[in-house]
């Protein structure tokens, strides 16, 4: 949270809509990575085992442009893609993410100078 003083009165800006509009990028791409899990055949991937489909899913659900594009880039090299497909099935199933995965997304989010 940044404050900042005008005319004698502090004004605050919260961050808290960005990392929310964020966080729908993961959940979309998590949606995605385990609908891509379920199909038989194996599209081409990145270095880091995710697909062009996945990031193009996060970066349309994340809001789109530069800013998105370099979340992914974190995540992918961060997160190795068989966590996050063993976490997008955790999501699935009870609703939520293990406390540990949501502290890593948080700390790249902050990080990330993106």
């Amino acid at each position: 949270m940044e404050t900042v003083l005008v005319d004698g009165t502090a004004v605050r800006s919260n961050d808290r809509p960005r990392f929310y509009v964020w966080m729908a990028g993961v959940f979309v791409l998590i949606a995605f990575g385990a609908l891509a899990q379920a199909t038989r055949h194996n599209p081409p991937t990145d270095a880091y085992g995710y697909t062009e489909a996945e990031r193009q899913m996060f970066v349309s659900g994340c809001g789109g442009g530069g800013r998105c594009e370099c979340l992914f880039s974190e995540i992918e090299r961060s997160i190795p893609h068989e966590q996050f497909i063993a976490e997008s099935r955790r999501y699935n199933q009870t609703g939520s993410f293990s406390s540990e995965f949501v502290s890593r997304l948080t700390a790249i989010e902050l990080s990330s100078g993106c």
